[in-house]
Parts: C-alpha cells; sequence; structure tokens
C-alpha cells in the first residue's frame, strides 16, 4: 500500500514480465517479489510499448489493461511525504473546531450479503407488485459499482468535505486532503483523520452513497471513535467496528454510533446543524462551556423520569447565566428542551440533545 501511495498518479501492474521490461532502468521501477511472481509499478510517464500477451492491471488509470481503482488517498507534506497522525491532527484540524483529537471511522454496506443472495426487489412495470432482480449480470454490475464508490468516488468526496469544512470555518486551506484512507473496498472502509472532519465525512459519504444507489434498500452505516493520536491505531480500528456493529442494532440500520450515542442518518445533519448553533452560542459568549457541561451533566445516562424532574434546574441555570442581552438565543435553547416532551421518543431525544452538548464542547475545547 506504500509503494500504492507513492504511485497515486497513475501506474500500472507487470506480472511476470522481465523480458517485456528489459529496456528499463532499475531507477525506473519499483518491484514487489513474490517468488512465484513479481510485480513491477511503473509510472505512466516510463510506459512503453509492452507486448499484448503481457497482463496488466492500471491502478487508476482506464488507458491501460484491467482497470482497478484503490482508494489509496493520504495527506502529503509540502514535501510530498506522508503526513504521520499527529502531524494531520496538529496541522490540518482548523483553528476553530477546538479539540485537535483523531477519529477512526468505520463504515459497511447493510445488508449486502443478503442482496447478492436474495437479489434487489422492483416494482415490475405496469403494476405494484414487487418482483425480485436476480442475475449474473445485475450481480457483476453491482459488485463493479460497489468498487467503483469506494475505490474511486470516495477519494473525491474526502477531497470535497476537506475543501467544505475549511469553507465553513472561514480557514485558508492548510492541505487539499485531511483524511487518511487505511482501507477501502468491496463494501467497507476505514479512514483516519481529525475528529472534526471525520464527523462531516461520515455525514457526506451517506449522502453520496445514497445518491450512487438510488435504492432505498440499500444503505450503509457506520461508528466513529475518538482518541489520542498517540494511542494504537488497531485498538482504536476495532473500537470503531464495535460501535458499527451497535450502528447496525437498528431497526432499520442506516445509522452512526458514536460517543456512547447511536442516531439513525437522517436525522443526523440535523444535529450536526444544532451542534454548530451551539458552538456559535460558546463562542458567541450566549452560554459558557462550564455551563452547558453541567446541563448536559444533568440529564447525560438518565431516563426521561429523571430529566422531567430536572427542569426546573435546567431553567434556573439558563436564566442565572444568559443575561438579558442574550434572551432571545435563551429561549431558543429551552424551545430545544421543550421538543423533548413533544414527541413519544423522549429518551431517544435526550439521548441526541447530550450528544449535540458533547459535540459543541469538543468544537470549541482547547486541546
Amino acid at each position: 500500500m506504500c509503494l500504492y501511495t507513492k504511485y497515486d498518479k497513475g501506474f500500472v501492474i507487470c506480472y511476470d514480465v522481465n523480458d517485456a521490461l528489459k529496456e528499463y532502468k532499475d531507477e525506473d521501477l519499483e518491484k514487489i517479489d513474490f517468488k512465484y511472481c513479481q510485480i513491477y509499478l511503473i509510472p505512466k510517464y516510463k510506459m512503453m510499448s509492452i507486448p499484448s500477451h503481457v497482463y496488466i492491471d492500471s491502478i487508476n488509470n482506464p488507458e491501460l489493461g484491467n482497470v482497478r481503482f484503490l482508494a489509496n488517498l493520504v495527506p502529503k507534506n509540502k514535501n510530498g511525504n506522508i503526513m504521520s497522525f499527529g502531524s494531520i491532527v496538529d496541522e490540518l484540524t482548523p483553528d476553530t473546531c477546538g479539540d485537535k483529537k483523531m477519529a477512526i471511522l468505520k463504515m459497511d454496506v447493510d445488508n449486502l450479503g443478503a442482496v447478492f443472495a436474495f437479489g434487489l426487489k422492483e416494482k415490475k412495470e405496469g403494476s405494484k407488485q414487487m418482483v425480485l432482480q436476480r442475475s449474473l449480470s445485475k450481480y457483476l454490475t453491482l459488485s463493479r459499482s460497489m468498487e467503483l464508490f469506494f475505490g474511486k468516488f470516495l477519494v473525491q468526496i474526502c477531497k470535497d468535505v476537506t475543501r467544505d469544512i475549511y469553507a465553513m470555518e472561514n480557514q485558508s486551506m492548510k492541505n487539499e486532503n485531511m483524511f487518511y484512507i487505511d482501507y477501502a473496498g468491496g463494501d467497507d472502509l476505514v479512514i483516519i483523520g481529525p475528529a472534526y472532519g471525520i464527523v462531516y465525512l461520515a455525514k457526506e459519504i451517506n449522502e453520496k452513497f445514497n445518491q450512487f444507489v438510488k435504492n432505498e434498500n440499500m444503505s450503509i452505516s457506520g461508528g466513529i471513535f475518538i482518541q489520542d493520536d498517540k494511542s494504537p491505531i488497531r485498538f482504536g480500528v476495532q473500537s470503531a467496528e464495535n460501535l458499527l456493529e451497535e450502528s447496525k442494532g437498528l431497526s432499520s440500520k442506516n445509522g452512526i454510533t458514536m460517543i456512547h450515542t447511536t442516531i439513525v442518518f437522517n436525522k443526523f445533519d440535523e444535529l450536526l446543524q444544532c451542534a454548530q448553533k451551539y458552538k456559535g452560542y460558546i463562542n458567541d459568549g450566549v452560554i459558557s462551556r462550564t455551563n452547558l457541561y453541567s446541563i448536559m451533566s444533568l440529564i447525560r445516562d438518565k431516563d426521561y423520569a429523571y430529566y422531567l424532574r430536572t427542569i426546573p434546574l435546567i431553567q434556573y441555570s439558563l436564566f442565572r447565566n444568559i443575561d438579558k442581552n442574550h434572551s432571545e438565543k435563551r429561549e431558543d435553547i429551552l424551545r430545544d428542551f421543550n421538543k423533548i416532551s413533544s414527541y413519544s421518543n423522549h429518551d431517544e431525544l435526550l439521548n441526541q440533545m447530550v450528544l449535540i452538548f458533547k459535540l459543541a464542547i469538543m468544537f470549541t475545547r482547547n486541546s
């Protein structure tokens, strides 16, 4: 994978082709020797006329041979070297994004095994009846489509989210990409990056995947684990996997789990908007991080019955700590709490409120 990353601008792999490569100099090639087979990595600009009998896989380059898309995106410094995880977090997290923590995103397509086993349902023309679509050509198309999304489109999604985050935070771009794609292929992925960026990347991947498949029977779920950049990655990946399994425990799946809370993706964008609102309230001096943390502590890990008993304490805290100059913002916060009592899924909304506060605090906390 290190060699793949080095040659991310169009190279080919040639198997056991010593005669075909005799005109190359050693410095033109990167070679992997598997004893029974030699693999050569050749930059595109070094290509020559290769005999037709030679088997070639083109990596991320459809101009020659059998193309394979590999999402080998990593952040690089000005010298073109791969950045360390510590450098990614410290240097690429926008200054306005609070705590510089690293996060690991693990995502997986829901029910893909069942789709291959039983096919996808489709409305029969001229009827409301749903019929299963099963054929080798459809399975092959689905398999190649998954490779295209996870191997090619994912790279552009990472770059787009990087650009959008810097724009959202009114920061000049420090790098075209802040994400390290550890693995992406088949139907799952592991991506490492700044916690702030990973949260928004998960939302964007879900949205782009839905646009790509255009089928309500297919969805994706994820887990985000936040850790120190010096902690072992392998343990973080396993923790992200465990959170992913919690997301798949939802009846409809298609959810994301982070910071001890699972939420369906169709509510994730609204939750992030609310977290940004509270981030703004903290930065504008409407409410302090300490006050927000105290209120969060009253409702964290509590059920709705307990929450009802804390409402007077929450109201007292808001009126005591938010002055008259911010009375409209105070009323807005109270309306957010009133929503919890307005719907039947009280405990779910309570947990989401806690997550909103946790994100707002993390997005404004200094490292």
